[in-house]
Formats: C-alpha cells, sequence, structure tokens
C-alpha cells in the first residue's frame, strides 16, 4: 500500500524526486481505488474496506495538491516559504487529518488477524465437515459389512 509520505524524501530536498515520488503513489493509489471499486465486500469486512478507501482517495488528493504546488514557482519574496516547504506543510496537515483513518485501519486489520475470533467462526464449520465425514466413514463400513 503506498504510503502518505517518506521523511528521507524531504530531508534529501531534491524537488524532482519528491515530484516522482507523488506521480507515482497517486499512480499505485489509483490503481489501488479501481481495484478495490470492483469488490464487493462482505459486512465484517464493510469497515476495513471503507477504511482502506477513504485513505486511499485522501492520498490521492494530496499527492494531487503537492504535485500542483510544486508545479508553481518559488516566489521572489524571500520572506514566503518556497513551494517545496508548503509542500512539506501539506504532509504535515494531511499526517494529523490521516490518524483517525490509520486507527481505524490498524482496528479493522487487528480484528481480520484475531485468531481467537477467526477460530470461533470457523471451529462450527469444521465440526460440521468432520461430522459429515465421520457419518460418512461410518456409512461405508456398515456398506463393508453388509457385502458380507
Amino acid at each position: 500500500m503506498p504510503t502518505l509520505t517518506q521523511n528521507d524524501l524531504w530531508e534529501n530536498g531534491k524537488k524532482e524526486d519528491v515530484i516522482n515520488y507523488y506521480k507515482a503513489t497517486k499512480d499505485e493509489a489509483n490503481v489501488s481505488l479501481s481495484e478495490l471499486s470492483s469488490l464487493a465486500p462482505p459486512p465484517h469486512l464493510k469497515d476495513y474496506y471503507d477504511a482502506q478507501i477513504a485513505y486511499l482517495t485522501r492520498l490521492v488528493a494530496l499527492s494531487d495538491n503537492i504535485l500542483n504546488t510544486l508545479a508553481q514557482d518559488d516566489s521572489k519574496n524571500p520572506d514566503e516559504a518556497t513551494q517545496m516547504e508548503k509542500a512539506y506543510q501539506l504532509t504535515l496537515g494531511a499526517k494529523v487529518d490521516n490518524e483517525a483513518v490509520e486507527k481505524t485501519l490498524l482496528s479493522e486489520k487487528l480484528k481480520l488477524l484475531n485468531v481467537k475470533e477467526n477460530l470461533n467462526k470457523i471451529a462450527p464449520i469444521a465440526l460440521r465437515k468432520n461430522s459429515i465425514q465421520a457419518n460418512h466413514r461410518i456409512q461405508m463400513r456398515k456398506s463393508l459389512f453388509t457385502c458380507f
């Protein structure tokens, strides 16, 4: 999954690297959004799905904002922030805005990975399967004994 930002990218300070990163990030996020939009998640995955969509949508918007900001020339006024500084400020704002979405994503992902809960959902299915198999074996044995 594409990430909101990379600190070393900004520390490096190369405008072209930032532009390339956010172009690639936007493309990757758009592909993910396109693929996710073709899915119809089951109810127990809906919150996770919605959080993924929200995160990717924000990532595309942030990438657009950064790319648009960096496409502009720096001001001649030395007291005004450079376009790189303005773009970096956009990432800081996005990090704050995105905290709630990231918490939801993490929470929903942990629910998906909760072994005990998932075993509780799967166990009844496994028990029915084992019961059916056991009944089938018993029937097979009975049919073998009736042949003799």
